[in-house]
């Protein structure tokens, strides 16, 4: 039902002359590329070929695992977090 109602959609006028995003139709031919089996270094959609370091990966690893309390942070964000970014940009700018 989902696919009938979406294949049926019209676009204005005005959405059918917007430009296409470039950057996507870079990511399908990078895709057609792989599919022939070749490497492809994917850098225009700020997607690495590469995955999370190690180090991270473990600490996730730990922290999904454990008890921890993973409670949402003040919207204002954690103080020290909050204090190590204004020293960056005290000593920086």
């Amino acid at each position: 039902m989902f696919k009938r109602w979406l294949n049926n959609l019209k676009y204005s006028q005005r959405a059918q002359s917007i430009s296409p995003f470039f950057a996507m139709a870079f990511g399908d031919k990078a895709a057609a590329i792989e599919a022939q089996g070749k490497h492809v270094v994917k850098l225009n959609l700020g997607e690495p070929d590469f995955g999370a370091p190690p180090d991270v990966l473990t600490a996730l690893k730990e922290l999904a695992t454990s008890n921890a309390s993973l409670a949402y942070t003040s919207a204002l964000g954690l103080p020290e977090l909050r204090a190590a970014i204004a020293n960056f940009y005290k000593t920086r700018h």
